[in-house]
């Protein structure tokens, strides 16, 4: 319902009432008005019937023509004024006490003439002075009796009358009160209700319009009502749900974005990254090519002076550089594999990869006599169980190669959390690592010891599978002699921890 439909409906019921009031206000008027002219009747019936009284005892007294007279005129005055009082009697038990009154009345009438038909036959000389006499006293005593009575019953029908229109004073005085109690609650519930249907929500619609100013486009008003607020209210949740779609879309664009620059700059990484690999592959791989030619070009020489004891070294030579050349092949496949093929995702944990790493490297162990030390192992991660594994082997591999004269070898395996993140470390006591190498040994063929087995793949190895799992891995180390810690984090492992 509209607004301005229900301040209609408000002024015609406020208008219905007032006029149902001033109806009901009439009514109890028009009663009051009668018992009012009935109390008045009474009251000028009594005031005559104490002025015929007099005019009684006058004539008694005197038998003179004008109280006989004047008795006969307020006598016709109240028969007159008794008749007015019936018209406005409709109690029963005010009709029988004018019933009662009108009784008595007629026996005063009656007796007073009786007293007036005895003088004129008094005259005639009817009855003998003692008879008239004592004749007339008992009439007198009578119409005395019967006026008194007509008094009483005056008297009665007088307070009585003054009873009903207390009545009627005080009913006129409880319907106005009520009444105007009524028309002034009903019209103030209307009113109310009216009220809180349009402020209740406008209150709505100013927290979603504070919301809206907040940068909330997901607040709705939701309002169910039909009037010009409702219509309102549904227009801003149109207008804040197109805002959020157009919001949405352009916040969909920025990430689309967003993420094609980060494509681009792993693009960048990439090429970079190939470019790196490219000249490295070239420049180690350039070696044993080099060495396979020139032994090629002395066993061509040697072949042609038939020296056999050159001929079986200068195929070792070539034998050598051929084999060192296919363990670089092997590990650089190992190495982009490690970027690129997918295994199996499954949960494993810490405690089985730390028994399976130490599985695979307990030669090493057992040949430098270390001693491996496992921190809290309670973690469970997802992921590639596989490259999982290799990350701790060629750490761990790592540590022990580098041990160096370390009378009493130690390795930890165990993690942290460092800033609410999970760090997972390897730490031995090895040789330790100035702090210029801590960039590089992560990086292609890099080897802190030329010398040394292996191609200098390892760490470039776990570097990538760590950034596979959205991690990072960094060394920490005092320098030579002091040891050396690798720490990484595996975000995406740890993601589906249970």
């Amino acid at each position: 319902m509209l607004i301005r439909t229900k301040l209609t409906v408000v002024s015609w019921v406020t208008v219905a009432m007032a006029i149902l009031f001033m109806l009901i206000f009439a009514w109890n008027k028009d009663q009051l008005r009668r018992t009012r002219t009935q109390s008045a009747l009474l009251n000028e019936i009594t005031q005559t019937a104490f002025k015929r009284t007099a005019l009684r005892d006058e004539f008694m007294l005197n038998y003179d023509e004008r109280p006989k007279q004047q008795w006969k005129q307020q006598t016709e005055r109240l028969s007159d004024l008794l008749q007015q009082v019936q018209s406005f009697v409709n109690d029963p038990e005010e009709i029988h006490s004018l019933h009662q009154t009108q009784y008595y009345f007629d026996k005063t009438r009656k007796s007073f003439a009786q007293i007036l038909l005895l003088r004129e036959k008094s005259s005639q000389k009817q009855f003998n002075s003692i008879q008239k006499s004592e004749l007339e006293k008992r009439l007198y005593y009578q119409l005395i009796l019967d006026a008194q009575s007509f008094l009483t019953q005056l008297i009665l029908l007088e307070d009585y009358s003054q009873n009903l229109y207390n009545k009627a004073q005080s009913r006129s005085n409880l319907i106005m009160f009520s009444c105007v109690f009524a028309i002034t609650l009903i019209t103030l519930i209307m009113c109310l209700a009216i009220a809180r249907s349009i402020s209740n929500p406008l209150k709505r619609l100013n927290k979603a319009v504070e919301a809206l100013s907040t940068g909330n486009l997901q607040h709705r008003v939701t309002t169910e009502s039909n009037d010009e607020i409702g219509q309102l209210s549904r227009a801003f949740d149109n207008m804040t749900q197109n805002l959020d779609k157009t919001t949405v879309s352009r916040d969909k664009l920025a990430d689309e974005v967003k993420e094609r620059k980060r494509y681009e700059e792993e693009l960048k990484q990439k090429n970079s990254e190939l470019e790196r690999f490219v000249y490295t592959v070239s420049h180690d791989l350039k070696s044993p090519l080099v060495t396979i030619s020139t032994f090629l070009t002395y066993l061509q020489q040697d072949m042609d002076k038939d020296d056999k004891p050159r001929i079986q070294q200068d195929m070792a030579y070539m034998r050598s550089a051929a084999d060192k050349m296919e363990i670089l092949l092997a590990e650089l496949l190992e190495l982009f594999r490690a970027g690129i093929q997918k295994n199996k995702q499954e949960q494993i944990s810490l405690k089985d990869i730390y028994d399976e790493t130490l599985q695979l490297v307990a030669g090493h162990i057992s040949q430098r006599n270390a001693v491996v030390i496992c921190h809290d192992n309670n973690l469970t991660l997802h992921g590639d169980r596989i490259r999982l594994i290799e990350i701790w082997q060629n750490l761990v591999e790592n540590a022990v190669k580098y041990m160096g004269e370390q009378p009493d070898p130690k390795i930890e395996l165990g993690n942290e959390s460092i800033d609410g993140q999970i760090v997972f470390f390897v730490r031995d006591n090895g040789t330790g690592i100035e702090k210029k190498y801590h960039e590089n040994i992560f990086g292609l063929f890099n080897k802190l010891h030329a010398a040394s087995e292996g191609s200098g793949l390892g760490l470039a190895l776990v570097k990538r599978i760590v950034e596979t799992y959205e991690g990072r891995i960094w060394v920490e180390s005092e320098g030579l002699g002091k040891g050396s810690c690798f720490r990484f984090t595996l975000p995406e492992a740890l993601k589906n921890n249970v």
